[in-house]
């Protein structure tokens, strides 16, 4: 598509700035720590300025380093490694910027830090700043690290082994923690630092972008300082698109119908936000909510309009074994019977459900790799409407096409919440891809989806991919590896395993 650039008038109403106000009293020591995680995670990456640096020598002495130096011609083959197949890259000045920056000294990807740390819940927030605090003394870094040095003045060297260790070590408490802080320490780096954007070439508002005005909700304001009492026939608890139906349902049959939830309300004219403005005010602590055991790291939504506001679109139909397993297994008949077929066909209906879109580059390249394997794949149905332009890329942080047609403490809910484990797999290309433009899914991959006749297998389905939500899950290498997979953003293609 062309690369069309709008113009200042047309570009989306500022949101409001992202609160960076903590809560925890973090003392100095606890605060190295963290910052010294976030720097192993991230290495600035220098340039060396003389042949002293990087003879057969330097390396014995990179001990006292607090950035990795490299040879001008292992830079000179880096940037040529991160060019390859780019029809536009930055200079060699930027590029070394870029290499050379240590995220631990932007304020802003610190505080994102401890602010995840803070939201992930009292006790797993106590547990974590409580790690951070026992590696800054001698005793607690040698039961993490084996040295009585404290993390924080141990070299970066030496750092990087120990964060290399906890990837494979037999406890468990280790290897979660590795986990944590790279997911801390890479999410607001990828979303504040204009140096990474501009050398993937990442830009905020989309080049499609047109403005559009949303539909104007009304909302009751209650008076803070006394209790309200409304009078109504049934509230719906959640404003996505299953609250959604129901309401409209419901209110068509007559109903008094009362929808809350825990999320505030943006216009379409706000989207789409910003990467940090987005995972701030759009998802649950940041999209980060970790389970009591720190196993399982979940995104969640939490805004008005729910799942409809930043869902990827995609509408996938019950398939019939799945239906089965409900109707047979669990005694529920309403799901084989022609009622549900009916139910479907409303909500895909309303939802505007569509395979009429542009699908941009990564919907078929999963299909082609798919019929060469013999594998069944086809196009997503997505809830567009009928929108073949919905072309933006950036639905996971509001959708300002207004193209979607989307629409409390109780012991009732999350009784039955069931977790759907999500892998991804990454592709590389020898072409630019731009996983972060083009329609937010458009195809799937099926022929795994049943490997034991009972409905356990995988889809795969290639996303529409941020900067902050590409490298969920990636391995880390120290060195220069994954800051060199960082900078080869355009050319991979990320695909979620669901």
């Amino acid at each position: 598509m062309a690369n069309l650039v709008p113009s200042p008038s047309d570009l989306p109403d500022p949101s409001p700035a992202v609160d960076s106000t903590l809560h925890s009293t973090i003392d100095a020591a606890t605060l190295d720590v963290i910052c010294a995680l976030v720097d192993t995670v991230l290495p600035g990456i220098r340039v060396s300025t003389s042949e002293a640096e990087t003879d057969g020598h330097a390396n014995q002495d990179i001990e006292t380093r607090e950035s990795l130096v490299i040879s001008r011609a292992e830079f000179d083959a880096l940037y040529a490694d991160a060019r390859k197949n780019r029809s536009q890259f930055p200079s060699k000045a930027e590029f070394a910027e870029f290499l050379a920056e240590k995220p631990a000294d932007n304020g802003d990807v610190v505080n994102s830090v401890c602010r995840t740390i803070e939201g992930s819940g009292p006790k797993q927030a106590k547990e974590m700043f409580f790690i951070a605090w026992l590696l800054s003394s001698r005793i607690g870094s040698f039961i993490f690290t084996g040295s009585f040095t404290p993390f924080q003045r141990q070299s970066l060297a030496s750092r990087q082994r120990v964060f290399k260790s906890w990837n494979a070590s037999y406890f468990s408490m280790k290897r979660q923690l590795s986990k944590a802080f790279l997911m801390l320490a890479q999410r607001p780096y990828l979303q504040y630092s204009t140096l990474y954007a501009k050398t993937i070439g990442f830009t905020p508002v989309p080049p499609h972008y047109v403005k559009t005005t949303s539909y104007p909700f009304e909302f009751v304001q209650f008076d803070s300082s006394r209790p309200d009492v409304l009078h109504t026939d049934i509230v719906i608890v959640g404003s996505g698109p299953g609250g959604g139906v129901c309401a409209k349902v419901l209110s068509e049959a007559g109903y008094d119908v009362t929808v809350v939830d825990k999320g505030f309300y943006y216009p379409s004219q706000n989207f789409p936000m910003s990467q940090a403005q987005g995972e701030h005010h759009l998802f649950e602590n940041q999209g980060a909510v970790m389970s009591t055991s720190s196993k399982v790291t979940c995104i969640a939504g939490s805004c008005w309009g729910g799942g409809g506001t930043i869902n990827w679109s995609v509408s996938l139909r019950t398939q019939d074994y799945v239906r089965r397993e409900w109707a047979e297994g669990d005694k529920l008949p309403f799901y084989s019977s022609k009622d549900y077929d009916a139910c479907m066909d409303t909500v895909w209906e309303a939802i505007g459900a569509t395979t009429d879109y542009d699908k941009g580059p990564r919907g078929p390249i999963l299909l082609e790799g798919a019929h060469k394997l013999g594998y069944k794949a086809e196009y997503l149905a997505l809830n567009t409407g009928h929108d073949k332009t919905h072309y933006c890329g950036r639905c996971h942080l509001g959708c300002g096409s207004n193209s979607k047609q989307g629409p409390m403490t109780n012991p009732i809910i999350g009784t039955n919440l069931h977790i759907h484990p999500v892998g991804l797999v990454i592709g590389r290309f020898d072409k630019e891809i731009i996983p972060w433009e083009g329609p937010i899914m458009s195809s799937i991959m099926t022929s795994l989806e049943n490997q034991d006749g009972s409905g356990h297998g995988i889809k795969v389905e290639p996303s529409c991919s941020l900067p902050f939500t590409a490298f969920i899950g990636l391995p880390w290498y120290p060195g220069t590896a994954h800051r060199m997979n960082l900078a080869k953003l355009p050319t991979l293609a990320p695909s979620p395993t669901i």
